[in-house]
């Protein structure tokens, strides 16, 4: 048993009846029966139409561009509910070990145990859950966020981008080689100004980088109600060294999985409280009735309402005016 099936396994198998008999002192059988009971079934937070969409557009992605791995989660930031989770791999329930939808029968052929094995966990696990990666430039709201709120810089802030920083022995280039020039700090997430990034968080420090990084809970276990997460991984301070401090800064050299970031950029921008993701709504009886329900839970504060609203208007210049154009289509 694996997913949902397997996390919820104890809700959903009900209980075995028993009956039994034993004879009493006066040799007269008494029996006992305590009756079956059945288990629960669950309604999902997912969107089943708008995960049929999805998964059609990774599909059509797949054919016409084609990518290593892909996966997109919609969640609501505001209490923690999947919308939606898809990938661009996945199985037949009814015939998991089947390959044949990802190699050929000459390829499948040509495979020993551990190979297919390996390829069957690839195709059987969640890829927004098990698998990380590197987030890049979509880390840059968490490192200014995190400066904001030590006050080490202020919202109306310039600052000059020439292109690179000098970290020890090496030149860290911006995305722009020949700099942005003057930029205030909402541009600099707007332009994905790398040099900006790391001037400020070389105002933060380490200690307190290490600290929002596990705040905003990277490299950590979101505790979402489905089976095979992993941590991801983070420098912890002591291994932040300059050049490794400044390349976390903009989202290089730091590993996440795909719910890590969606909750904890949801964080970002609903006020600064962290939910706990979830997959799974309510449980109901045979007769549809709800006899439990999965209420959201803050697990804590990530940043104040004043600075969410700031990195609120800054990524919708982002989209509007700067570097995420393609996301208003």
């Amino acid at each position: 048993e694996w997913g949902l099936e397997g996390y919820y396994n104890t809700k959903l198998n009900g209980k075995n009846g028993v009956k039994y008999a034993y004879f009493n002192s006066n040799l007269e059988l008494e029996e006992t029966e305590i009756e079956a009971k059945n288990g629960l079934n669950i309604v999902t937070t997912i969107d089943s139409d708008a995960q049929k969409i999805t998964e059609d557009i990774i599909a059509d992605y797949q054919k016409h561009e084609g990518a290593e791995n892909i996966g997109i989660i919609v969640m609501n930031p505001n209490n923690g509910e999947i919308y939606v989770m898809a990938s661009d791999k996945g199985c037949d329930l009814n015939n998991p070990r089947d390959l044949t939808q990802y190699f050929s029968e000459q390829e499948i052929a040509a495979m020993d145990e551990n190979k297919k094995l390996e390829a069957l966990s690839n195709i059987w696990k969640n890829y927004c859950v098990s698998d990380i990666y590197e987030p890049g430039s979509t880390f840059k709201p968490f490192t200014v966020a995190a400066c904001l709120e030590k006050n080490v810089i202020k919202k109306k802030e310039k600052f000059y981008c020439d292109g690179f920083e000098e970290i020890l022995d090496r030149r860290i280039r911006c995305v722009k080689r020949d700099g942005h020039g003057m930029i205030s700090l909402s541009g600099s997430l707007e332009q994905s100004c790398n040099d900006v990034i790391m001037q400020i968080v070389r105002r933060l420090g380490k200690k307190d980088f290490a600290r929002y990084q596990e705040l905003f809970g990277i490299g950590s276990r979101t505790g979402i109600d489905f089976p095979g997460e992993t941590t991801g991984l983070a420098y912890n301070e002591g291994q932040l060294n300059p050049v490794e401090l400044a390349t976390s800064s903009f989202g290089q050299g730091v590993s996440v999985t795909m719910i890590q970031m969606a909750a904890g950029f949801s964080s970002l921008i609903n006020g600064g409280t962290y939910y706990k993701p979830h997959l799974v709504k309510e449980f109901v009886d045979d007769a549809g009735v709800v006899v439990e329900k999965n209420e959201p839970v803050v697990m804590k504060k990530t940043v104040t309402k004043d600075t969410s609203e700031f990195i609120c208007k800054a990524l919708y210049k982002t989209v509007e005016e700067g570097s995420g154009w393609r996301a208003r289509k």
